[in-house]
């Protein structure tokens, strides 16, 4: 049910350092609306840990009648614009809402309490199935972020495998057979034991590393600040029994890997790695097909996330997406008339 917003409604904006005074109550809304781990306090404060914050960084509290109705962590990009916190490695913007029915009222008390006069205020990256998409209209516009893919876990695996494309199946088959006929044995594993994560992590990086990412320089490496801040995110919810890595062997060689996250039956897919060095076959697609085969068979998940750009290879394993999008309230309904004319035609 939707909240609507009173004219008691204030906002307290705090330094970035004051972040842990503000968790309580911003973990308190993620719980009893969206309920995910990548809108923990402890997420975005692990992603901080390692990235730090810009001088400007706030933390914003809203009231009403003394309750908090949304939180969010912002930074000021421009002397005239501010928006939430979106390090990289955050699928969803860093903002908790009571699934209020006034965003536009919400976020122009907002800009009125940010420091300096800006002009526009940004919540990035939302997920419609966990935060309504406000209309345009007034001050407010919505901008389409990505398109992302899901699996929704309501069948058996047959069922699921037979609705897939031939060429998937036909293809999967194939490269199973060669592996058979070359004597390779298959293996998976789940790691989720808190002191043996973060080795499954390592590894993860290790195979990346020598990829094409590992030429890029963009690669998860044990030793890098990527690597640091995933095995620091994997450990902290492996303690609390939401995070897994899963491992697909080719006889004793790890081939692919997965980082995933997981709460009250969904599943959320970080992160994905796979040897470039097996030309003959496509680990991480054997890799997919395994897993999935086992959370439809034993019901572990009620859906599966991906939380990214839509893929090409992403439709043949779903027909489900769904598309994330932008908040932007601006001072003036001028300024935000302007803001639509120029983005109808693509300026």
């Amino acid at each position: 049910m939707q909240r609507a917003i009173s004219t008691d409604l204030r906002w307290e904006v705090r330094r970035i350092e004051d972040f842990d005074a503000v968790a309580p109550l911003w973990d308190r809304l993620n719980e009893r609306h969206a309920n995910t781990p990548l809108l923990d306090a402890d997420f975005f404060r692990i992603l901080l840990k390692h990235h730090g914050a810009a001088a400007s960084a706030a933390a914003a509290v809203a009231y009403q009648l003394d309750q908090p109705i949304a939180a969010g962590l912002f930074q000021r990009l421009t002397l005239g614009s501010w928006q939430t916190v979106q390090p990289s490695q955050a699928p969803l913007g860093a903002w908790v809402d009571a699934r209020l029915e006034d965003t536009e009222t919400l976020l122009r008390k907002l800009l009125l309490a940010l420091p300096g006069y800006p002009l526009v205020v940004a919540v990035t990256q939302q997920d419609p199935s966990l935060s309504m998409r406000p209309v345009d209209g007034g001050l407010l516009r919505t901008i389409d972020y990505i398109e992302s893919a899901a699996v929704p876990v309501d069948s058996s695996f047959g069922d699921y495998w037979e609705k897939r494309g031939k060429n998937l199946i036909k293809n999967i088959r194939r490269q199973r057979n060669k592996l058979q006929r070359e004597g390779v044995a298959v293996s998976a594993r789940w790691v989720s034991d808190p002191g043996a994560i973060g080795r499954a992590v390592d590894e993860y990086g290790l195979l990346e590393s020598a990829g094409w990412k590992g030429a890029e320089g963009t690669a998860l490496h044990p030793d890098n600040l990527q690597g640091r801040l995933y095995r620091d995110l994997m450990e902290h919810y492996a303690a609390r029994g939401e995070a897994f890595v899963y491992q697909y062997f080719y006889g004793s060689e790890l081939v692919a890997s997965e980082l995933c996250l997981h709460r009250h039956k969904t599943m959320y897919m970080l992160k994905t790695t796979y040897s470039e060095a097996q030309q003959g076959t496509s680990p991480a697609m054997l890799m997919r097909q395994e897993m999935l085969m086992e959370v439809f068979n034993r019901k572990i998940f009620s859906v599966i996330e991906f939380y990214g750009r839509l893929m090409d290879w992403q439709p043949k394993w779903t027909d489900h997406s769904k598309t994330l999008y932008h908040i932007n309230v601006y001072r003036s309904r001028i300024l935000a008339a302007i803001k639509a004319r120029t983005a109808r035609h693509g300026k």
